[in-house]
């Protein structure tokens, strides 16, 4: 299973491609904008995986986002607080 993981809500966006948990390629943004910390989304990352490993998007089984929604709860939220 071909399997295409996104980190784009990160610190820095990046992408890798995993085929039956071998990583195939992994790349980070900033290596192509030449920006450090890149947040914006990893287009460039994802087409070098694809290239690397010489696989067509449409030959891709599951795209999976990275999200941890803990992250971006503010210092003090209270969860409880009535709407």
């Amino acid at each position: 299973m071909k399997v295409l993981g996104l980190n784009i809500s990160g610190y820095i966006s990046s992408a890798a491609l995993v085929d039956d948990g071998c990583v195939l390629a992994a790349a980070a943004e900033e290596r192509f904008s030449r920006q450090k910390r890149d947040r914006s989304f990893p287009a460039r990352a994802i087409q070098y995986a694809l290239e690397t490993a010489g696989i067509r998007a449409v030959e891709i089984d599951e795209v999976a986002v990275a999200w941890n929604p803990g992250r971006h709860l503010h210092r003090g939220y209270d969860l409880r607080a009535e709407s």
